[in-house]
């Protein structure tokens, strides 16, 4: 498992110093910026964590690549999105009950 945290949609943090968290069950992870890594770091004996704390932020691609044992566990991505374009709900239905389950997505 591999996780990245925050989102990667700043568009007011340009140029700024946005730390990055990554969570995974792997010994290790290389955390890259837009196809250049920011550098592989190895956990510690009781973190459940890594972080890079001098990143500076830029739209793009935000990816990680961790590692168990020297080989290749697990990756996670996250891509700047662009702007909302829209959101069209409707309803199959005039009337709902007010049971908490009959509100639900289907496939």
């Amino acid at each position: 498992m591999a996780h990245i945290l925050p989102h990667w949609n700043w568009p007011d943090r340009v140029g700024q110093i946005t730390p990055v968290h990554v969570y995974t069950s792997g010994d290790s992870a290389e955390l890259f910026l837009n196809g250049q890594s920011l550098g592989l770091k190895t956990k510690g004996r009781f973190e459940y964590r890594l972080h890079w704390d001098d990143v500076v932020y830029q739209p793009g691609e935000l990816k990680v690549v961790a590692y168990k044992n020297g080989k290749k566990w697990a990756t996670d991505v996250m891509k700047t999105t662009g702007p909302s374009v829209r959101l069209k709900l409707q309803a199959d239905r005039s009337t709902i009950k007010a049971d908490g389950q009959d509100c639900h997505l289907s496939p």
